[in-house]
């Protein structure tokens, strides 16, 4: 009988890795997906999307947590405190994290261009051609545990001022019909044979509903994405965050600006212990958005970030119009209130047009 083949042998070389040229080819892969986005901007016709605001301004966490809950924070223009949390609501169900920002970023936007809070989704892989993604056997689990973590995440808001203090909370999707490819189901309920009813239901509309107010939100905030920018640093979500804020940012501003680090830490930055770091990754997306875009005026100074307005007007998006300042929010008559009736539902757009400020 040979000898099981056994991996820690003596006479096996120890590999070490080499963090140098690790570190080397990671900067050369970033550089090769800054042209390309580049080009992709300068293109006659970028493809651009539309997406909430609050994803570019506050983000979800960038890495996986044991976390139920997470807090991000500002203060308004007219003193009081904004507190917005995500808390996933569904046992055994984390909150979304990374690249899961991705499958969001798509669901609203064919929200926004069908006007509609119901968003049809047919197959899995209308997502995955759209992120230019295989549809193998592993793509599709990591794509329906992605929807089960949007599907289970609800926010809370919370504004303080001198006199009161205002709550609200709702989901992010009130209800969905998916196929199995997007949304799994337990076997022990699974049926064989279609019954008479589910056969009846195959003729129904799939996809998902959002939150009337979630909806109404980001139909009223919401900020342009080039889509080369998700699919090409799609496992770089930080990077991804950063470009999409400071593309925002400079189209917004009317003259030179300086952020301060300790508004943006609590804004867009999930618990580092380093307050420092914050700093240096806005450094170095900087440097690397200036490959892409080199009229980008921005720096990461010692008190916070500093942004103007682009050499020449050139926007990140070129075909944005300019030098517009504030966008007007998309008005829905036939969902909106009556006139005269005001509600404090929802502040996270808010936030997002105070920072534009």
């Amino acid at each position: 009988m040979s000898e099981a083949f056994v991996l820690t042998s003596p006479e096996l070389p120890e590999v070490q890795r080499d963090y140098r040229a690790e570190i080397q080819n990671s900067r050369m892969e970033l550089v090769t997906k800054m042209v390309a986005l580049r080009e992709a901007r300068l293109a006659p016709s970028p493809e651009v999307i539309v997406t909430a605001q609050f994803l570019i301004f506050m983000g979800l966490p960038i890495r996986r947590t044991n976390e139920r809950s997470i807090q991000k924070s500002t203060r308004m223009a007219d003193g009081s405190q904004i507190v917005v949390t995500f808390t996933a609501m569904d046992e055994g169900i984390g909150l979304p994290f990374g690249s899961d920002v991705d499958m969001l970023h798509w669901l609203i936007n064919k929200s926004i261009q069908m006007d509609s809070p119901f968003v049809n989704w047919k197959t899995a892989e209308e997502y995955l051609t759209w992120m230019n993604l295989s549809k193998g056997g592993k793509t599709l689990k990591e794509l329906r545990a992605r929807f089960e973590r949007i599907a289970g995440l609800s926010i809370t808001v919370q504004r303080t001022d001198s006199s009161d203090v205002e709550t609200f909370r709702m989901p992010i999707i009130r209800a969905s019909r998916l196929p199995l490819s997007v949304k799994s189901q337990d076997r022990s309920t699974a049926s064989v044979v279609p019954s008479a009813r589910e056969k009846q239901d195959s003729f129904r509309l799939r996809g998902l509903t959002f939150d009337e107010s979630f909806f109404k939100d980001f139909m009223a905030h919401n900020v342009p994405m080039l889509k080369a920018l998700i699919v090409l640093v799609s496992e770089r979500p930080q990077l991804q965050q950063y470009i999409g804020f400071l593309g925002w940012r400079s189209w917004a501003a009317s003259s030179a600006t300086l952020i301060p680090w300790t508004m943006l830490r609590e804004q867009i930055w999930h618990r580092d212990t380093n307050e420092r770091r914050i700093k240096q990754r806005f450094k170095e997306t900087i440097q690397a958005l200036r490959i892409a875009w080199p009229e980008l005026q921005a720096e990461a100074r010692p008190k916070g970030l500093w942004l103007a307005p682009p050499i020449k007007g050139i926007q990140f998006i070129p075909s944005l119009p300019g030098p517009s300042r504030q966008v007007q929010p998309t008005r829905r008559p036939n969902r909106m209130l009556p006139r005269g009736e005001q509600t404090g539902l929802f502040r996270v757009g808010e936030i997002a047009r105070n920072l534009s400020s």
